[in-house]
């Protein structure tokens, strides 16, 4: 009997996480919060962080402060984000999962 062929896994993924990591908008990343993430990236076009400590470094991501786990209500809030780079937003998720827990 033929069997089905393997999945392509990208780099750097694990097969785990593939299978119970729910996608964007399911977990509340809409045309609601692309509206919000829009106004904040014009708002903070750099990342808060690098900029506090004199770096002009360009927004990547837009945070929530507090995590969308933690106080779903706060979604979409504009008060509640923050424009990050990738660096500063990995050490702030590894803070956030260290206080919060995580979301998964």
């Amino acid at each position: 009997m033929p069997t089905a062929p393997k999945r392509h896994i990208p780099h750097g993924r694990s097969e785990k996480r593939q299978d119970y990591r729910r996608n964007a908008s399911d977990r509340g990343y809409d045309a609601a919060w692309a509206k919000v993430r829009d106004i904040r990236r014009r708002l903070s076009p750099l990342c808060v962080v690098c900029e506090r400590k004199g770096r002009a470094v360009s927004v990547e991501v837009v945070d929530h402060i507090v995590p969308v786990h933690v106080a779903p209500e706060r979604r979409l809030e504009i008060e509640n984000t923050q424009s990050l780079c990738r660096a500063c937003h990995a050490r702030k998720t590894n803070q956030d999962i260290k206080r919060y827990g995580s979301a998964m």
